[in-house]
Protein backbone atom coordinates (compact mmCIF):
# COMPACT_ATOMS: atom_id res chain seq x y z
CA UNK A 1 0.00 0.00 0.00
CA UNK A 2 2.72 2.36 0.91
CA UNK A 3 4.65 1.73 -2.66
CA UNK A 4 1.40 2.16 -4.02
CA UNK A 5 0.88 5.52 -2.69
CA UNK A 6 4.72 6.52 -3.13
CA UNK A 7 3.96 5.60 -6.69
CA UNK A 8 1.09 7.72 -7.03
CA UNK A 9 2.71 10.45 -5.54
CA UNK A 10 5.68 10.14 -7.74
CA UNK A 11 3.35 10.68 -10.88
CA UNK A 12 1.07 13.23 -9.30
CA UNK A 13 4.37 15.17 -9.56
CA UNK A 14 5.67 14.10 -12.60
CA UNK A 15 2.15 15.58 -14.03
CA UNK A 16 2.59 18.76 -11.81
CA UNK A 17 5.72 19.04 -13.17
CA UNK A 18 4.70 18.74 -16.79
CA UNK A 19 1.89 21.80 -16.28
CA UNK A 20 4.40 23.75 -14.85
CA UNK A 21 6.81 23.32 -17.88
CA UNK A 22 3.59 24.37 -19.96
CA UNK A 23 2.58 27.42 -18.37
CA UNK A 24 6.41 28.15 -18.82
CA UNK A 25 6.37 27.83 -22.33
CA UNK A 26 3.33 29.58 -22.51
CA UNK A 27 5.16 33.14 -21.74
CA UNK A 28 7.24 32.19 -24.94
CA UNK A 29 6.55 33.81 -28.32
CA UNK A 30 4.73 31.39 -30.95
CA UNK A 31 7.62 31.46 -33.85
CA UNK A 32 6.04 30.22 -37.35
CA UNK A 33 8.38 28.98 -39.71
CA UNK A 34 8.40 30.32 -43.17
CA UNK A 35 10.05 30.29 -46.55
CA UNK A 36 11.45 33.34 -47.87
CA UNK A 37 9.42 34.14 -51.81
CA UNK A 38 10.95 37.30 -52.14
CA UNK A 39 11.98 40.99 -50.88
CA UNK A 40 9.33 43.94 -51.76
CA UNK A 41 11.61 46.55 -49.99
CA UNK A 42 14.12 47.34 -47.08
CA UNK A 43 11.38 46.56 -44.15
CA UNK A 44 8.74 44.06 -46.15
CA UNK A 45 9.03 40.41 -47.53
CA UNK A 46 6.63 38.14 -49.35
CA UNK A 47 7.23 34.34 -47.28
CA UNK A 48 5.56 31.37 -47.75
CA UNK A 49 3.66 30.94 -44.31
CA UNK A 50 1.47 27.14 -44.59
CA UNK A 51 1.54 26.68 -48.12
CA UNK A 52 0.40 30.21 -48.26
CA UNK A 53 2.21 33.31 -49.65
CA UNK A 54 1.93 36.23 -46.85
CA UNK A 55 3.38 39.83 -47.56
CA UNK A 56 5.12 39.97 -44.32
CA UNK A 57 5.69 43.80 -43.10
CA UNK A 58 8.86 44.00 -40.02
CA UNK A 59 7.47 45.18 -37.08
CA UNK A 60 8.96 48.32 -35.29
CA UNK A 61 11.69 49.31 -37.75
CA UNK A 62 11.71 51.65 -41.17
CA UNK A 63 14.06 51.55 -44.24
CA UNK A 64 13.14 54.50 -46.59
CA UNK A 65 11.53 54.07 -49.12
CA UNK A 66 12.51 52.67 -52.90
CA UNK A 67 9.08 51.15 -54.50
CA UNK A 68 6.87 53.79 -53.62
CA UNK A 69 4.43 54.42 -56.48
CA UNK A 70 5.41 58.61 -56.17
CA UNK A 71 8.43 58.17 -57.30
CA UNK A 72 9.82 61.26 -56.08
CA UNK A 73 9.45 58.90 -52.64
CA UNK A 74 11.67 57.07 -53.40
CA UNK A 75 15.23 57.38 -52.09
CA UNK A 76 19.03 55.72 -53.28
CA UNK A 77 19.36 54.87 -50.10
CA UNK A 78 15.92 53.22 -49.52
CA UNK A 79 17.22 51.03 -52.29
CA UNK A 80 20.40 50.50 -50.84
CA UNK A 81 18.65 48.91 -47.65
CA UNK A 82 16.26 47.00 -49.93
CA UNK A 83 19.24 45.54 -51.80
CA UNK A 84 20.69 44.88 -48.36
CA UNK A 85 17.63 42.88 -47.21
CA UNK A 86 17.83 41.10 -50.63
CA UNK A 87 20.86 39.81 -49.64
CA UNK A 88 20.23 38.64 -46.17
CA UNK A 89 16.85 37.34 -47.59
CA UNK A 90 17.68 34.70 -50.42
CA UNK A 91 14.67 32.71 -52.35
CA UNK A 92 14.06 29.88 -50.22
CA UNK A 93 15.83 31.08 -46.98
CA UNK A 94 13.80 29.27 -43.93
CA UNK A 95 13.17 32.03 -41.35
CA UNK A 96 11.08 31.85 -38.44
CA UNK A 97 8.16 34.90 -37.56
CA UNK A 98 7.05 36.28 -34.34
CA UNK A 99 3.77 38.54 -33.95
CA UNK A 100 3.11 40.63 -31.62
CA UNK A 101 -0.31 42.49 -30.20
CA UNK A 102 -1.64 43.11 -34.14
CA UNK A 103 -1.47 40.72 -36.61
CA UNK A 104 -1.76 42.70 -39.35
CA UNK A 105 -1.35 46.64 -40.62
CA UNK A 106 -4.41 48.56 -42.55
CA UNK A 107 -2.57 47.45 -45.60
CA UNK A 108 -3.21 43.27 -44.85
CA UNK A 109 0.24 42.92 -44.30
CA UNK A 110 1.02 40.34 -41.42
CA UNK A 111 2.79 42.18 -38.70
CA UNK A 112 5.97 40.05 -37.96
CA UNK A 113 9.79 40.10 -35.94
CA UNK A 114 11.55 37.88 -38.58
CA UNK A 115 14.03 35.63 -37.15
CA UNK A 116 16.81 34.46 -39.63
CA UNK A 117 18.13 31.69 -37.32
CA UNK A 118 15.41 29.71 -35.01
CA UNK A 119 16.21 30.96 -31.20
CA UNK A 120 16.85 29.30 -28.14
CA UNK A 121 15.46 31.47 -26.21
CA UNK A 122 12.68 33.81 -27.90
CA UNK A 123 13.02 36.37 -25.22
CA UNK A 124 17.06 37.01 -25.40
CA UNK A 125 18.06 40.34 -26.40
CA UNK A 126 21.28 39.10 -27.17
CA UNK A 127 19.96 36.41 -29.54
CA UNK A 128 17.74 39.68 -31.17
CA UNK A 129 20.58 41.34 -31.74
CA UNK A 130 22.49 38.77 -34.05
CA UNK A 131 19.42 36.79 -35.09
CA UNK A 132 16.28 38.68 -35.86
CA UNK A 133 16.40 41.02 -39.12
CA UNK A 134 14.67 44.01 -37.88
CA UNK A 135 17.43 44.46 -35.02
CA UNK A 136 19.92 43.81 -37.51
CA UNK A 137 18.45 46.07 -39.99
CA UNK A 138 18.49 48.81 -37.36
CA UNK A 139 22.01 47.52 -35.73
CA UNK A 140 23.78 47.93 -38.97
CA UNK A 141 22.24 51.35 -39.89
CA UNK A 142 19.87 50.33 -42.77
CA UNK A 143 16.69 50.85 -40.65
CA UNK A 144 15.43 53.44 -38.21
CA UNK A 145 13.22 52.42 -35.06
CA UNK A 146 10.13 53.07 -35.42
CA UNK A 147 7.45 52.36 -32.34
CA UNK A 148 4.07 51.75 -33.08
CA UNK A 149 1.97 50.80 -29.99
CA UNK A 150 0.35 47.86 -29.38
CA UNK A 151 3.56 46.20 -30.86
CA UNK A 152 6.12 47.20 -28.77
CA UNK A 153 7.74 43.77 -27.43
CA UNK A 154 11.18 45.05 -29.04
CA UNK A 155 11.30 48.36 -29.37
CA UNK A 156 13.41 49.34 -26.46
CA UNK A 157 16.39 46.99 -27.98
CA UNK A 158 15.93 48.55 -31.32
CA UNK A 159 16.18 52.38 -29.90
CA UNK A 160 18.95 51.04 -28.09
CA UNK A 161 20.53 49.73 -30.68
CA UNK A 162 20.07 53.16 -33.03
CA UNK A 163 21.41 54.63 -30.10
CA UNK A 164 24.47 53.32 -30.34
CA UNK A 165 25.15 52.99 -33.89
Amino acid sequence: MLAALSLTGCLCMAILAGCAGTAQSASEPELEEATVVRVVDGDTLVADVGDQEEKIRLIGVDTPESVNPDASKNTERGKDASENTKAILTKGKSVWLEADAQDEDKYNRKLRYVWLEKPTDPNSREEAESKMLNAVLVKDGWADPMRIAPNTKWADLFQELDDAA
